[in-house]
């Protein structure tokens, strides 16, 4: 059931079906996000949410290797955990307080460029990071001929309507084990 917070979830929860494996798990935890002793029983805010469920999305993109992955989430880890907490404080108005009404949480995004460079909207991102060199680029050498980005905010909205629904479907299934049954 929800419980007034969003975007906060037990370890146990957040990595539920999730295509991120045991070794990501725990790069994510103690290298990104420097939880040592992180369990299922831990509990993940908003901004650690956030920057695993880029992960998961990370994971998913063929062309993005391990190195490449590890490299977008340590230089973006940071923006992550403060747009998770921005669009939790959102959610949390527009449903809970019903203070904010709805089409006001700002769009977030996180773009790949030329399948080479990485960049995301913050103020403190200037430019691009190279996902071959992990060098800083303040202007791309060209103009760039594609660029696949991604809606960070849809990307919590459609995540939350997810696990809302697994917590929903795990309540109703409580005590019941289906593999037992079969």
């Amino acid at each position: 059931m929800y419980d007034g917070i969003a975007m906060q979830f037990q370890r146990s929860v957040l990595f539920y079906r999730s295509p991120i494996d045991k070794l990501q798990q725990r790069v994510l935890d103690r290298a990104i996000l420097g939880l040592e002793n992180a369990d299922d029983d831990t509990v993940y805010g908003p901004g650690p949410t956030m920057v695993v469920w880029v992960a998961a999305l990370m994971s998913r993109l063929p062309w993005m290797n391990e190195s490449q992955w590890r490299l977008v989430l340590d230089e973006s880890q940071g923006h992550l955990q403060v747009v998770g907490e921005e669009i939790a404080q959102a959610v949390n108005g527009m449903f809970v307080k019903s203070e904010q009404p709805a089409g006001t949480i700002k769009n977030y995004q996180i773009a790949f460029v030329d399948g080479r460079y990485v960049t995301w909207d913050s103020l403190a991102m200037k430019g691009f990071i190279d996902m071959e060199t992990g060098d800083r680029v303040e202007q791309l050498a060209t103009p760039a001929l594609e660029s696949l980005s991604y809606n960070l905010t849809e990307l919590a909205r459609r995540e939350l309507r997810r696990f809302l629904s697994i917590e929903q479907k795990e309540s109703t299934d409580a005590g019941t084990d289906h593999a037992e049954q079969n």
